[in-house]
C-alpha cells in the first residue's frame, strides 16, 4: 500500500486521526518491528506486579518509571526516524532508526527527563497542577523537536513551547483525541482481564497491545506537530533565532 500525501501539509483532526492510519497500515512492518523491541522489557516492568507485596511495588514504582519514560522517548524517537523516511520515500528499518536515535540519545533524555522533572515538581505541589498540565501540553513535542527538527535538549522545550503557542487548546483536544483512539484497546483489555486479576498473560497481551498502538500515537503526535509548525510559517525560526 502506498500513501500519496506528506507530512508536511496542514490538517484538521479528521485527517489526523485518518492519515496517521493510513500511514501507519503502509508502514505496518516496519513501525511494529520497531515497537515490538520494547514488548521484553514492558513485559519484565510488570512482573513484580504478580509476584511482589505492594510495600515492593511502591519502592520499585520510582527507577520503573524514570526507565520507562527513557524507554518511550527512545522508541518514540524511532518511530518518527521511521516516519520521515518513508515520507521521503526512502527505505527504514529499525536498526536504522534506532542508530539514529541513539546519535541523538543525550539531547533527547535530556529534554524528555527535564520536561517531566518540572511537570511532576508542579504536580506534587497540588496548587501547581493546572501549571503542571499546562506545561505537559506546550512541551509534548520535545522529541518531535529533537529528532525532527535537530535541536538540542536545551532548545527543544522551547521550540515545543512555540509550536504549542497560540494552540494549547487545539493541541489538548488533538492530544486527547490520539491518545483516546490508542488506549481504547488496552480499556478492553483492562475491563477483559478485571475479574481474573494479574496474570502473566494479561502482562504479555497488555505489552503486546502497547506495541500495536503506540506506533499510531507517535505517527499522530508528529502529524499535529507538521500540522501546527507549518502554521507558524517563518515566524517559528525568526522568533528562536534561526534561518526563516
Amino acid at each position: 500500500m502506498t500513501v500519496h500525501t506528506s507530512l508536511r501539509q496542514r490538517r484538521n483532526l479528521g485527517l489526523i486521526v485518518g492519515h496517521s492510519l493510513d500511514i501507519y497500515r503502509a508502514g505496518f512492518a516496519v513501525f511494529f518491528a520497531i515497537s515490538a523491541l520494547a514488548i521484553p522489557y514492558s513485559v519484565v516492568a510488570g512482573l513484580p506486579n504478580l509476584v511482589s507485596p505492594v510495600w515492593q511495588n511502591i519502592v520499585l514504582s520510582l527507577p520503573l518509571s524514570l526507565l520507562d519514560i527513557a524507554v518511550n522517548a527512545v522508541v518514540a524517537g524511532a518511530l518518527i526516524v521511521a516516519l520521515l523516511a518513508q515520507d521521503e520515500r526512502q527505505p527504514a528499518s529499525p536498526g536504522a532508526s534506532y542508530r539514529l536515535v541513539f546519535s541523538r540519545l543525550g539531547d533527547l533524555l535530556g529534554a524528555t527527563y527535564r520536561a517531566y522533572l518540572i511537570v511532576v515538581l508542579l504536580a506534587l505541589t497540588i496548587v501547581g497542577i493546572p501549571w503542571a498540565i499546562m506545561r505537559a501540553v506546550r512541551w509534548v513535542f520535545v522529541t518531535q523537536s529533537v529528532v525532527v527538527d535537530e535541536r538540542t535538549s536545551q532548545q527543544a522545550l522551547n521550540h515545543s513551547a512555540r509550536v504549542v503557542e497560540g494552540h494549547w487548546w487545539t493541541t489538548l483536544g488533538r492530544l486527547v483525541a490520539v491518545y483516546l483512539l490508542a488506549g481504547l484497546p488496552g480499556i478492553a483489555l483492562a475491563i477483559a482481564s478485571f475479574s481474573a486479576g494479574p496474570s502473566l498473560l494479561t502482562v504479555i497481551l497488555g505489552a503486546l497491545v502497547s506495541a500495536l498502538t503506540r506506533p499510531f500515537v507517535a505517527i499522530g503526535l508528529t502529524l499535529v506537530y507538521f500540522d501546527q509548525r507549518l502554521e507558524k510559517g517563518t515566524s517559528l525560526w525568526t522568533a528562536e533565532g534561526g534561518l526563516p
